[in-house]
């Protein structure tokens, strides 16, 4: 019971946190429009991490990782676009994000693949 009231209370503050940091920045949204844009923007980055960072290696998984890394820039895009052209600051720091979690992960991923170990066959003969 403890824990259910504590998580609930820190993902209002969370909520109300951002909602505040919106009103800063000239954007004036509800608690449960903030809410609902979080839960779907983490969930995308969620999957897209998930996929990102498997440590599968065949190529049914890196095609899936390809998939939703190109699947992350369009929507990362469309949200840019959806923004300039309704003028609506929302969407481009909805864009934003997304962008920023996909390079993100673009960079982590090939940096883990340059410095994880190669096996190398070396012929001892």
């Amino acid at each position: 019971m403890v824990k259910k009231d504590t998580t609930k209370i820190k993902n209002e503050l969370i909520i109300s946190g951002l909602q505040t940091a919106g009103k800063a920045i000239g954007l004036h949204t509800s608690k449960s429009k903030t809410k609902k844009t979080i839960e779907e923007n983490l969930s995308l980055v969620n999957s897209l991490m998930r996929a990102g960072f498997s440590h599968k290696n065949d190529a049914t998984s890196r095609v899936k990782k390809n998939i939703e890394l190109a699947g992350m820039g369009a929507i990362a895009f469309y949200n840019f676009y959806k923004g300039i052209k309704q003028k609506r600051r929302a969407y481009i720091i909805q864009g934003a994000f997304l962008s920023t979690a996909l390079i993100m992960v673009i960079l982590t991923s090939n940096k883990i693949k340059k410095t994880t170990p190669q096996l190398s066959s070396t012929n001892a003969g």
